[in-house]
């Protein structure tokens, strides 16, 4: 067997293993990046990003794409429109992925996926934060009762009709109490703003 296939062969297990691969990874295992180029070209693995290659025909999920960034982003957090997105709350299917970043962090430039970043108080980004593994990767997002109460906070970013579904949905579903809210309203100063909608729901 030539180097070559040997190497490509590297490549099909760490896909299969990993769904997406970095070049700086699959280097580490041997591979020449002329092998990734190869494959490129041969169609059976895809670039989607600067150094990440998936297989030809991998389906993407909205998962995968925060994935994607929590890689190249460690010290990001899911926020808004894509933590909605990932606790399955309203209506919303954002394009890009939200990540909150503090103010003196700087965010990787991706091509793929898009990115919008939010920025956060490193108080309030250190709050409500869970972890979660999605295709092997430690991914930081808010929590459902902080997502809701940033969505009032940055109701300018998100609009006030999705930040009101996003409480009305959880509270009404039983997913939150509304006395949790309550520390992270008082950290994101919205209390009185929310008062009137969360009366609405008593």
């Amino acid at each position: 067997m030539s180097t070559h296939a040997t190497q490509e062969k590297i490549v099909r297990i760490l896909i299969k293993e990993n769904g997406v691969i970095r070049s700086r990874d699959a280097r580490t295992k041997g591979v020449h990046h002329e092998v990734l180029r190869r494959m490129v070209t041969k169609g059976e693995i895809r670039k989607i990003a600067r150094g990440q290659y998936v297989a030809s025909d991998h389906e993407f999920s909205g998962k995968m794409s925060l994935a994607m960034v929590a890689k190249h982003i460690p010290h990001s957090v899911v926020c808004l429109l894509s933590a909605l997105d990932f606790h399955e709350i309203g209506t919303q299917n954002p394009y890009q992925v939200w990540i909150a970043l503090a103010q003196k962090h700087w965010g990787s430039a991706l091509v793929y996926p898009p990115i919008r970043i939010v920025r956060y108080s490193e108080q309030t980004l250190a709050m409500g934060v869970d972890e979660v593994d999605i295709e092997g990767v430690r991914v930081k997002v808010f929590n459902i009762p902080k997502t809701v109460v940033d969505c009032f906070k940055y109701r300018n970013k998100v609009g006030i009709d999705v930040a009101v579904e996003a409480l009305r949905e959880v509270v009404e579903s039983g997913r939150c109490k509304i006395s949790e809210f309550d520390p992270y309203a008082k950290a994101a100063r919205v209390q009185k703003i929310m008062r009137p909608y969360v009366e609405a729901l008593i």
